[in-house]
């Protein structure tokens, strides 16, 4: 952490950025991603984003901090980064990663490495616009949330107005923030009032999403959740669910627990099934035996497990959190239920009749195939870069 006090504060003052270079860059070709959470659903955009970003035109490179949940740097080339350079920051301690990652950041925008930067998630974010606070450069920056650290409503109201006040403060840099979800870009234009705000829809390939709809079977159906078994994804609330309808439907959590983000005293109910990390094709392999995702997160910039059950014509209940409403039609696609009993009812609603469970089947696929398809997402990045 000193690494980013010293050169934040000491080093330089803040008036270069205003005056930095803003020649427009007619070849850009040298792109680099940059997050501290490599892991999730930050790990499935950025390497989606790598896949439809990599042609003869552009470099690519991926800085990261390896958390927990973080694959194996063999695991990460072989099933995320073909073909594309990634870097780890290697210190031991968090904060020294930090700060590291604040110098890296910085002597790469003062050399002028890369046409473009995009930072992934919010202290990627803030680290990096701190850095180009700091030094002048040619390097444009862009900037994806995936979820304001500030919404995280486990945090206290402190650390909750700390994380605000840093966030506002770092869009003093010049940058673009690129929001995944109209609800992200709705916060995101309120924040930057003076900065250029895109949005761009994630979603899934076009050729994911399934061409008949699903039915249900003769056995008890499944409801799962998908993601980090951690504050952020709620897991009190769905082992609630489970205990009273567990004697009516079986229960499956995909995904396994955060060690950085324990929640004290908490436990499954043993019918709970915990799957623990899957591979992608364990997961679609898993997911083909789910009859409804039960997302009930507390925040999110924009989950992908929901448009994923989608192409699969899973059926989705979820509350009304951002990001969480961005690809639920209440009513049409799934259901958004803001108390127990709603849950608990709506879930009935959708598994106890065939004719219920198709409509709300046939329409997650019309709508996973209308509004959640990803396939331009490379491109519409890139045509934002160049702008």
């Amino acid at each position: 952490m000193k690494y980013l006090f010293k050169n934040l504060f000491h080093s330089c003052t803040f008036y270069p950025y205003l005056h930095a270079a803003k020649d427009s860059l007619t070849n850009m070709d040298k792109i680099l991603h940059v997050t501290e959470s490599m892991a999730g659903g930050i790990l499935s955009i950025i390497s989606r984003i790598c896949e439809l970003q990599n042609d003869s035109k552009n470099q690519l490179k991926v800085i990261y901090i390896k958390r927990n949940g973080t694959p194996d740097e063999k695991t990460l080339k072989i099933n995320f980064f073909k073909l594309i350079e990634i870097e780890k920051i290697s210190e031991s301690s968090k904060m020294s990663q930090l700060g590291e990652l604040f110098v890296r950041l910085r002597s790469t925008m003062a050399a002028n490495e890369y046409d473009v930067m995009h930072l992934h998630s919010s202290i990627a974010g803030f680290l990096g616009r701190a850095a180009r606070m700091t030094v002048r450069t040619r390097t444009r920056i862009y900037y994806s949330p995936h979820g304001y650290a500030f919404l995280n409503t486990s945090l206290s109201p402190f650390k909750r107005k700390l994380y605000l006040k840093l966030e506002q403060f770092a869009s003093l840099a010049p940058s673009t923030v690129i929001a995944t979800c109209k609800s992200e870009s709705h916060l995101a234009q309120k924040l930057n009032k003076h900065r250029r705000v895109e949005l761009i829809q994630t979603g899934v390939p076009s050729s994911a999403i399934i061409k008949k709809h699903r039915s249900l079977g003769m056995g008890k159906p499944t409801v799962a959740m998908i993601g980090r078994v951690c504050p952020q994804k709620n897991p009190q609330s769905f082992n609630k669910v489970a205990q009273e309808l567990m004697h009516e439907f079986n229960f499956v959590w995909i995904g396994d627990f955060d060690p950085d983000h324990l929640i004290p005293n908490f436990w499954f109910t043993p019918k709970i099934k915990i799957t623990g990390w899957l591979t992608q094709k364990e997961l679609l392999k898993t997911l083909s035996k789910v009859d409804l995702l039960l997302f009930q997160s507390l925040w999110e910039g924009f989950a992908l497990s929901i448009p994923l059950a989608q192409s699969l014509g899973i059926p989705v209940i979820t509350n009304d959190s951002p990001g969480n409403v961005d690809a639920i039609e209440d009513g049409r696609n799934g259901l958004v239920c803001n108390s127990h009993n709603k849950t608990l009812y709506g879930i009935r609603q959708i598994l106890q009749s065939q004719r219920s469970y198709e409509k709300f089947s046939k329409e997650s696929l019309k709508i996973a195939n209308l509004r959640m398809i990803d396939d331009d997402l490379g491109s519409s990045l890139l045509k934002i870069y160049d702008l």
